[in-house]
């Protein structure tokens, strides 16, 4: 089984990055295809 080494700095990174994306740029159904920000704006 591989091991993984991660430091809370590049957790934090890969997380921010999964946020941004799904709050810019990833279109929800729910939405009616918008973003989260084009809806909130």
């Amino acid at each position: 089984m591989p091991t993984y080494s991660i430091s809370l700095d590049n957790a934090r990174q890969v997380t921010h990055k999964w946020v941004d994306d799904y709050n810019h740029k990833r279109p929800h159904q729910a939405l009616n295809y918008q973003t989260p920000m084009a809806y909130a704006a």
